[in-house]
This record gives structure tokens, sequence and C-alpha cells, in this order.
């Protein structure tokens, strides 16, 4: 059975929220910072009163040259080009720069599914020594949190900032080429090729040309390296292994790290000789503080901010700046505990990450959160805003990678409890799996089979297709067989019992039930033609039930069904003494499978069995043990119709009406409509004694009986 969420579907639905939870803002125009960056940019005009294409590197994010005392230092000439791009297909209209942001935005959402099966899949894949990478394309058990990380950073109010502004394309852009470096370096480390680290090293640069966040994605590197050594496994006497993979690992984090170094001294050569700019009071109002605690505790507060906006995107605004978010000048301010409760969920998810790194990407969601906020942070340098929403939209990354696998744990927890519910029984257990391999043959065998005497008609539907698939399987036939048998339709019974027979002649499951369904039909026909004599119960069709029989037993049958029909011919053919021998060997096989607690299907009523023993004592004239039998299998069975009826009438034969008259009401209160024939038996038995009362109250339960069955088919049908 295919895996649910498929590729397909999961790419669908999430490219689909995507666009639709922003597609209404294509039918914006430029607001905000949107007219200086495109309106007011000469790089991104394509035409004649446009700058050359190579000013492009030249300038920053707004179009001032980057080395200038007044530069906003944000050097991003790839976003610039994307709108430079927009400019030259469709001029102005802001609808296009709109749809590219959607767009965009969709690809991003689709990178974070991506990563999600990734993530989800690697500590286990490294565990079993196998390629993380190949969770990409089978999302089998984490395709569901893996589905749902994408979809909620699909439709993640934070992220409207960042698409609905257009300005906010360079967070897009960014963000979707430091998921995809992050995938190929994940491939780097599971093929262990060089190509693969150089290819993500340059889609990353690419990313931090977009924006400045994509640096961050070379942290995304080395953590991922350190917490994949330490998330594997090795045994005790690989130690040669284990040196080699810290060799290569390290050699990898060399690599990344002189990369990094070379990069930022580029980068920040492109500044020139003015290295940052100087933020105001509007901008960045706790910049300005003197106290360097009073900024220590007011930069932690804006960190609680950023992940309450997370958490609860409820109220959001375009700008945070001064006297919107509040400066904490002492420890003693209230607003410190929220504070302290954001630092709190980090700290206590990173301590449980590192005791899970083992059996838990849950450190390397955390990773995804925290590594890409730290330059929105001002930990390192001052940022030209308190609090800006758009800055959230690579670190939701890991949010969105948080949730995704908390809500995959609860439910792996659910289903778990759901799969060892559905092993409370055979039956549970083999309906459970026809929902998943409806097309296995011992499945549908299996399931057929517990359904028998249950309900036969699905019973056969499953053993129906069972025989299709494997016309010339022994216990398919044989079950199907059973469940005809019991539905008294005797032909198809007979037809499928005898395949059984003739597909496996040294099984005597089908042999011995081949035997008794013969035995059924012929006794069947015989009463339906009033045919029931001795030469009719002597016929060469019992004959031949009876040699299947001996044949089934002779190899040592465990049915109990074999040998008590094996005692019903030997009745017939008025050896009693066989009879009582079969019986026996009936009731020591049911014991045995009872006592097993295997293949309870194949228990027979116990009062059946010790019937047959009694009539067969009845029959020799010993009325003594008969009694006996029938007082013994009363205790095992008390509901016994048939009992009841032969110890009434031995009582009555013994002048005991007091104790045989009990056994009438006894036989009269556990008679159901399947017993009308039996109580018809019992009336014209009672005669025979001359017991007419009895034998009318038998005959009064049997027409009470047909009512009311009568009635509820009858109210069947009026509904």
């Amino acid at each position: 059975m295919a895996p649910w969420p498929s590729v397909v579907t999961s790419s669908f639905l999430i490219a689909a929220a995507a666009m639709a939870a922003v597609w209404n803002a294509h039918e914006n125009g430029f607001v905000w910072d949107d007219r200086a960056a495109i309106l007011g940019n000469k790089d991104v005009h394509s035409g004649g009163n446009g700058t050359a294409l190579w000013n492009v590197f030249a300038n920053d994010f707004w179009g001032t040259p980057i080395v200038a005392i007044d530069s906003h230092k944000s050097y991003r000439p790839l976003a610039v080009l994307s709108f430079r791009m927009n400019h030259l297909l469709t001029g102005y209209d802001a609808r296009y720069f709109h749809a590219v942001n959607t767009l965009v935005h969709a690809g991003c959402s689709l990178l974070v599914w991506k990563v999600a099966n990734v993530l989800f899949a690697a500590t286990k894949k490294h565990a079993e020594g196998t390629h993380a990478g190949d969770a990409v394309s089978s999302p089998d058990v984490n395709g569901m949190g893996a589905l749902l990380a994408g979809l909620l950073f699909a439709v993640h109010p934070i992220h409207c900032d960042a698409i609905a502004s257009v300005v906010g394309r360079a967070d897009l852009l960014c963000t979707l080429l430091a998921l995809q470096s992050f995938l190929i370096y994940v491939d780097a480390v599971e093929s262990s090729r060089w190509t693969a680290v150089g290819l993500a090293l340059i889609t990353a640069v690419g990313a931090s040309l977009c924006k400045e966040l994509g640096f961050t994605a070379f942290g995304l590197f080395v953590a991922y390296d350190v917490i994949f050594y330490f998330s594997s496994q090795y045994s005790a006497d690989d130690r040669e292994g284990k040196i080699k993979r810290i060799r290569v690992i390290g050699q990898r984090i060399a690599v990344v790290t002189v990369f990094v170094l070379l990069f930022a001294v580029v980068r920040v050569w492109i500044n020139g000789e003015h290295r940052q700019m100087k933020w105001t009071i509007l901008a960045n109002n706790v910049v300005v503080q003197r106290s360097k605690f009073t900024r220590m505790l007011s930069y932690a507060h804006i960190h609680a901010w950023y992940l309450w906006k997370l958490v609860w995107p409820r109220s959001l605004c375009f700008d945070y700046g001064f006297k919107t978010v509040p400066v904490i000048t002492t420890i003693w301010d209230p607003l410190n505990l929220y504070t302290l409760a954001a630092y709190s969920v980090v700290l206590v998810g990173v301590v449980v990450g590192i005791k899970q790194i083992a059996s838990s990407p849950l450190l390397m969601c955390i990773a995804f959160g925290v590594i890409p906020f730290i330059p929105a942070s001002n930990l390192f340098f001052p940022v030209g805003t308190v609090v800006a929403e758009r800055l959230l939209y690579f670190p939701s990354v890991g949010f969105c990678l948080l949730i995704g696998l908390k809500v995959q744990d609860a439910l792996a927890i659910s289903y778990n409890r759901l799969r060892n519910a559905e092993w409370a029984s055979e039956t549970s257990l083999f309906e459970a799996a026809v929902k998943i391999a409806p097309m296995n043959n011992k499945v549908l065998s299996n399931v057929g089979k517990t359904l028998l005497h249950h309900n036969n008609e699905l019973a056969i539907k499953y053993l129906r297709v069972a025989t299709a698939i494997l016309p010339h399987q022994i216990e398919g036939h044989t079950n199907i067989g059973l469940a005809y048998w019991a539905q008294e339709s005797w032909l198809l019974a007979t037809r499928h019992l005898y395949k059984s027979t003739h597909f496996g002649p040294m099984h005597f499951q089908g042999t011995g039930y081949f035997g008794a369904v013969l035995l059924d039909t012929w006794l069947g026909e015989g009463r339906a033609l009033g045919r029931m004599t001795k030469d009719f119960l002597r016929s060469p069709t019992i004959q031949n039930a009876n040699q299947y029989l001996e044949r089934a037993i002779s190899m040592g049958s465990t049915f109990p069904m074999h040998y008590y029909t094996r005692s019903r011919i030997a009745y017939f053919e008025g050896e009693y003494e066989d009879a009582i021998r079969f019986s026996n060997a009936a009731l020591q096989v049911n014991e045995h499978i009872h006592n097993q607690s295997i293949d309870k299907e194949l228990i027979m009523n116990p009062g059946q069995i010790y019937n047959m023993i009694a009539v067969s004592y009845m029959a020799q004239g010993k009325k003594d043990l008969a009694l006996k039998t029938i007082l013994a299998g009363l205790e095992v069975d008390p509901s016994d119709i048939d009992l009841h009826i032969n110890a009434a009438i031995i009582y009555v034969n013994h002048n005991q009406l007091n104790e045989g008259n009990q056994h009438v009401e006894a036989g009269l209160q556990s008679a159901t409509p399947k017993h009308v024939p039996i109580l018809h038996t019992a009336a014209e038995l009672m005669e025979e004694i001359h017991q007419l009362d009895a034998a009318a109250a038998f005959r009064q339960r049997a027409k009470s009986l047909l009512a009311s069955r009568a009635k509820k088919v009858k109210i069947l049908r009026a509904t």
C-alpha cells in the first residue's frame, strides 16, 4: 500500500496552501519601504533612466553606493536583480512583483517540508546506517509531521510582512537558497562528496547575497555535522570507523570555517571604510542606551517578544520602533519574567534535545530557529529595528519544524495505542491488516477464518478474493467451504472443500471437513425428501464421507468436528461403541484446543458431543450411563437444549416427573429461533412417551419463536 501522504499529495497541499494564504496580496501596490527600494531605486529600473547592471553589485539594497557613509550597508544584489528582472518583464506593475513573492514563498514552504522529511528521518536512518536523504522521496511514518511543518510555514501569519511587502523578497530568496543549500549539504554528508560541499557553500553565498541572514546557513552546516556525529551509532569494536568519521567531519567543518572567514572578510571589505551604519533612536531605541546592563535586559526581552510572535501572531505591526517595545532598566522589572520564561523554554528544549540526540531531531529543529535568528538578535551588532516580523521568516522554519515534530510524536503515541489495541485479538489484528494490505492472501485468509460462525457473509467476501488470488491455496478453500457450510450452501461448500482435499491430499483439514460436509449434504437431502431410512443412511455417499473422515483421523487430525462427524456415522450404522469412542476423542481434542487457546474457532459446542455419547448409551439401553453423561454435559454447557430434552425423556421413563419437568422448562427457556426444528422433534418424542402437555409446550414455544422471528423481519422491512 502506498504511503500517505504521498510526495505529490504533500507538494500540492503545501503549495496550494502557501499561495491561497497570501494570494490576495497580489492586488496590493508599493507600500512603505517598497516605494524607496523599488520605485526610488534606479538599480531596479532596467531602461534608459536606470543605472548600469554592474551598479547593482556596487550599491546597497536601496540604491546607495555601499561604500558611502550614509549607506544602509545592506548588500543584497541578487534580491535587487530579481526586482530588476520584474521591471524588465512587467514594468512597475505591482501585481507581478507580489506574484513573484507568492511563488517564492510557496517554494520556501516546499523546502521546509523537504527539510522536515530529512530531519525527522535522519536520526533513525543514521542509527540504522542508511541515508537520511532517502526520506525525501519516502515520507512514510514521518510524512504527517513533515506535511504539518510545511503547511504551518505556508500559512503562518508572521510571514505576511515578508510576503506582502515587495522588499520582503530579500528574506524570501535568502530563505529559499539557504534551505536548498542545507539540503545539498545533507547530501554531501551522506555521500561524502566534496563537490556537493562546494555546491552547498556556493548556494549559501547566494543566500547571503539576497540578505545577510544567509550567512547563518553556514552555521546550520556545522550544527548538522556535529549533531550527525553524536546521533550516529557506533559499535564498541568500530574504533577505526569512529576515528575516520571524526576526521571527515573535522575536514568538512574546517573547510566551511575557512570559507566563511574568507567570505566574511570580502563582505566587510565591500562595505568600504565605514563598516556599520549608526542607528538613531527612532530606528533602534535600545542601541542608544548608555547602560550596557539596560541594553542586555532590553535585548533579551526583545528575544522573548520574537518568540511570542511565533507562538501567538495576533497583534502584528509594520514597525516596532521608539516607544513600542519597552526599555528595561532594572532587574526588578516584571517584564523580565517573560524574558526568563522564553529563555527557559529554549534552554529546556536544548537540554532535552541533547539527551535525545540519538533518537530525535529536536536539537536540529532548535538550531534552525536559533542560528538564523542570531543576526536579528542584536547580540554581535545592532540592527536597524527593534522588532521586525520579516526577520522571523527564516528563523520560523525552526519553529514550524518543532511543531511538526512534536505533533508527529503525539500522533506516533496515539498510533501506538491504536496499534496496540489492534493486537487485542486475532479478529481485530487481521481486520486492521486488511485495510493496509487488501490483496495479501495470508491476511485475507486469516481474517476470513476469524469471521467464521460470526459473520459468514463477510468471511466469504474476503475468502473469495483470497482464493481468486491463489486458486490452489488449501486453507482458503477450506475456510470458504466452512463459511458456505455454515450458511447451508451445501453445493458451494462441497465444491470448495473438495478443492481443498484435491490440492492438499496430505492435509487432514480439508479432507476431514469434506467428509463432514458430504454427510450433512446427504442428510439434508434425505430430510427434504423424507427418506431417512436405514438404507439411506448406509448409502455409498455416506460410506464415501466415512472414508474421508477415516483418512483425516489417521493423519492425526486435531479438529473435533472430524471425530464428532465420524461418531455420527458410527451411530447411524448402529456401531454405538465406535460412536462413543470417537465422541470421547472429540471431547479430548476440543478440550486441548480450549486449553491451548489456539484456533479457538475450531472449538465445538461440547453439549453436542456429550449428547452424541448419551444417545449412543440410550440406543444400547444404558440409560443410567446416558443420564450420567447428560448431567456431565450440562455442567459444561447448561443451555444445551438437546441434553435437556433427553434428560427429560430419561427421567419420565424412570417416573421422576419433577426432575423431568425441570429439564423441560430449562429446555424451553434455552430455545432460540434456530432451535425450532429441535422443538418439533422434542414434541414428537414427548408424544411417544405420552407426555402430551410437554409436547404441546414444545410446539407452542416453537410457534412463538417463529412469530417473533417473523415480527423482527417485518420491522426490518418497514424501516
